[in-house]
């Protein structure tokens, strides 16, 4: 717990459960305020007592929504103060596959073989140099060493196995969530993998899976097979265990004389930790961008989370830096963020065009007198959909009278739904499509014909997007 001073914070004695991070030793040093590390010489010994290895941890999750994926960070990569990592670490690399939209989720089966405690250094105490440092010169001591030692490390294996589930429609989505949470078992094991494919199956939507190992032997490779009983065999033959989280220890503990006192107020501290989760939650989204989107966005992406790694040490002192970045960090996720709902709408029309007649099916007026296929509207700015209208009427005159509705003939729009409108609600005649599978094309055709020795009225109104935008095959 903080301490809440005007302007201050009171450290804490430890923190723990900080992802270990690529510069990190056991007793070396952390600045809390800048996030820099120092090496172990402030400490006499290093020697760790053993931690005892516990039992294989097996977890299923769904991640279908903004929250979850928040949550999913906060397990897997979240820090404190300004010790968390701007970059993904290792451990947690397989949260850059999770992927998540109106149309798509991610089911994240793992497996976890870890210290059930921390190895941690036997009776820590600080070199005569590094008390005399301390003693004369604490500002100084704090500039070398930083405010905590790695006291601890926890090491582990952890095998991650991500099934992105993509459907047609909204409807089939839930309806696999519905089948697979009703009987979500150890996807570990034949039955368990069986019913997630059953899952799959019936709901009628795919998966694509992506397999992330962390804490293997060296250059080992999972197999091919997608089967995760197989891939959880493999991963137990090849474990090699590897640090995975650290605890920290204020050196007050060695010195009672150390002030844990730092000149940024908590709330400051709170903003970097979100600033670094929203880092994360960008670079999820930035990684999984449906279609090739995400090559228009590689230099502001790597341009922006490079700026922030580089200014962490200026964050604490220089808050204003954070609500810039935060600013730029949330322009970038929205506009992210429009292309998967681009995308969910392209799947649902992509799902809607089984529904669309065939090819020279002819339609009465009569009972139905208004047919809709497809979709008109969709929530969000980033998905307006524009409706062009047409009309045909005729009186009456000997024979039939026919028309024919063209839409297209430019690749700029693509149609994602059509509406035909039979105004007289009888004896109208009838209407057929005159292309084949128009949606998601450029082109289409209607084609009316009135009742013989009757006049006739018809509107059609197409709905259609910017092609530019929907290349997602």
């Amino acid at each position: 717990m903080l301490t809440f001073l005007q302007g201050e914070s009171t450290l804490p004695p430890t923190i723990t459960d900080i992802p270990w991070a690529d510069a990190y030793k056991i007793g070396g040093g952390v600045d809390a305020v800048t996030g820099d590390t120092f090496d172990g010489s402030a400490l006499t010994s290093t020697d760790t007592t053993p931690a005892k290895v516990g039992e294989g941890q097996i977890s299923i999750k769904i991640i279908s929504t903004e929250a979850e994926m928040e949550r999913e960070i906060d397990v897997g990569a979240s820090g404190s103060y300004n010790t968390g990592a701007v970059e993904i670490s290792a451990e947690a690399s397989y949260l850059n596959s999770v992927s998540y939209s109106a149309t798509s989720l991610t089911v994240l089966a793992q497996v976890e073989i870890s210290d059930t405690d921390y190895a941690t250094i036997k009776d820590p105490a600080l070199k005569a140099k590094a008390k005399s440092l301390l003693d004369s010169d604490q500002a100084k001591f704090k500039k070398t060493h930083g405010d905590y030692f790695i006291s601890g490390v926890k090491s582990g294996s952890l095998l991650s196995v991500v099934l992105r589930i993509t459907a047609e429609s909204e409807s089939r989505l839930d309806d696999f969530k519905s089948k697979f949470s009703g009987s979500k078992g150890n996807l570990f094991s034949a039955s368990g993998y069986a019913n997630f494919k059953q899952a799959v199956s019936s709901s009628k939507t795919t998966f694509e899976q992506t397999v992330v190992h962390f804490g293997t032997k060296t250059g080992a490779v999972p197999p091919k097979a997608d089967d995760p009983e197989e891939l959880l065999a493999w991963f137990k033959d090849n474990l090699q265990a590897a640090q995975m989280r650290a605890y920290l220890t204020s050196y007050s503990s060695l010195d009672p004389n150390f002030d844990r006192t730092v000149p940024v107020a908590p709330a400051v501290f709170g903003e970097i930790t979100a600033l670094y989760k929203q880092v994360w939650l960008v670079e999820s989204r930035f990684k999984t961008c449906p279609g090739d989107y995400a090559d228009a966005y590689a230099h502001t992406f790597d341009t922006l989370t490079g700026e922030i790694r580089a200014a962490r040490e200026e964050l604490a002192s220089e808050p204003s830096k954070i609500a810039e970045y935060a600013s730029q960090l949330a322009s970038l996720k929205t506009e992210l963020d429009e292309i998967y709902a681009r995308y969910a709408l392209y799947m649902s029309v992509k799902g809607a065009k089984s529904s669309v007649p065939k090819k020279d099916k002819e339609h009465d007026s009569g009972d139905t007198n208004i047919w809709h296929y497809g979709y008109d509207t969709w929530p969000g700015i980033a998905t307006q959909i524009s409706t062009t209208e047409q009309s045909y009427s005729e009186k009456w005159q000997i024979g039939h009278r026919t028309h024919t509705f063209d839409w297209g003939g430019s690749s700029k729009y693509m149609l994602v739904g059509f509406t035909v409108d039979s105004v007289w609600h009888s004896h109208n005649g009838s209407w057929k499509l005159t292309t084949s599978d128009p949606l998601l094309k450029d082109t289409a055709s209607i084609y009316v014909s009135s009742e013989y020795d009757r006049g006739t009225n018809w509107k059609v109104k197409w709905h259609y997007v910017e092609a530019k935008d929907y290349q997602f095959d």
